[in-house]
This record gives structure tokens, sequence and C-alpha cells, in this order.
């Protein structure tokens, strides 16, 4: 895809836990029912199913990228974490969201984004006018960012299912763009926060895609 970019100020992204290139992830999904380190959630059989499951699923992605009436379909594959702790009350296993809201609805901060609305957490009139979108690819951004020295980094929870580090990997070992070899070749290594160990890394100067250890879809979480 050649698309013309213009870029200010912009040194680096995050991506965490999300769905970038939905055909090679949603096949990857029922993975982490057997192969997250913790629990075997299904026996070989259903293992068996469900991966042949997600292959169908991984197909109807690929179809949704040309016919959006195939893209809740294929958004219907879906999973949880493997262990709920829940402490929460809202609409989350996790809620405490406090931090985030107080600073986006601070003036300074509102000022500076150029907004003026209140920020919500979840609000489900814009969710909805997002819900074709879910299960689109949006992968080929991601060589057009690296070719202009914007930094990409890809986490995930290593408890989450659905949009799951193994996925991660797939996709981003998938991914065509000039350092792919230096990545491919990289070693992995620990992601230390403060000084301890806290899940792996495999990166370039470029590029990374790391998995966190005891949490899902908010790695500041910790599950258990």
């Amino acid at each position: 895809m050649q698309m013309k970019v213009k870029l200010r100020n912009l040194k680096g992204i995050a991506i965490g836990n999300g769905l970038t290139d939905t055909i090679v992830q949603t096949a990857h999904t029922a993975d982490m029912a057997r192969k997250n380190g913790y629990v075997d959630l299904v026996s070989v059989e259903e293992y068996d199913l469900l991966h042949s499951l997600a292959l169908t699923c991984s197909n109807m992605a690929k179809q949704c990228q040309t016919n959006s009436s195939m893209c809740l379909d294929a958004g219907g594959c879906d999973g949880q974490i493997i262990e709920e702790n829940c402490t929460g009350s809202g609409l989350d296993c996790v809620d405490n969201l406090s931090h985030p809201t107080l600073f986006l609805n601070k003036p300074e901060v509102q000022h500076k984004l150029g907004v003026s609305k209140i920020w919500e957490m979840l609000n489900m009139k814009v969710n909805q006018a997002f819900v074709l979108d879910n299960m689109k690819d949006y992968v080929f951004f991601v060589p057009i960012l690296l070719a202009h020295n914007v930094r990409v980094m890809i986490y995930a929870g290593d408890a989450d299912l659905m949009c799951n580090w193994i996925g991660n990997q797939a996709w981003t070992k998938a991914l065509k763009w000039p350092g792919k070899a230096a990545f491919d070749n990289a070693t992995v290594k620990p992601l230390l926060a403060y000084g301890k160990k806290s899940g792996e890394v495999q990166a370039t100067d470029m590029l990374s895609s790391s998995k966190t250890t005891r949490s899902c879809s908010r790695v500041d979480q910790s599950l258990f």
C-alpha cells in the first residue's frame, strides 16, 4: 500500500494487547488455552477443536477485510483471561481507572489536547461506531511508521487469551520491513521493571515485542 504520510513530533507508539493483524492473531486465539504457562484450560481433544475453530475465525477475519458484513461474525471469536481475580465493581474485572480519568479531565490537559468534552473510559455510543473496525487489519501502518523512524512497541500480558502474546509474536515476525531479519534474529531477553524481571522482550532499535508476567489486558494490574 502506497501512502503519503506526514508525521510531526511523533517519536514512538505503543500497542498494548491490541488486535493489529487480525488474520494472524485470530488464528492463535486458542493457543493460550494450553500454552499459557499457568494452567491447561482444556483437554488435548478440546484444544484441537478450538484450534480448528480459530482457523475458521481467521478465515472470517480475512473475509472481513473486503466484506464488512463478515466483521461482526469474525469479532465473535473472543476469549477471556486465564484467571479472574476481580476486585473491581464496574464494567471491568479491574476498574481502578481513577488516575487516567482525573488526568484526562484536567483543564490544562484538555487544553493541550484541544478537547472540551469530559473523558469517559467507556462510552458505548462511541464503541458502537467502531464495532465493524475491531476485526479490520491495521498492520500495514506499522512498516510506514517504522520507515519514518517512529519506534513501535508491542506488548501483552501473558494471561490474556484473546489479544495474546503468542499472536503478537506471530504477526511481528511475519511483518515485512527492512529490519525484519534483525528483529527475527534478536535474542529474547528479560524485561526489567525497577530492576526486577517482569516478562520477556524481543527487540531491535525500532521494533519491540514483549510479554509481561501475571497480567492480562491491563499490564499494570497484577492478576495474582
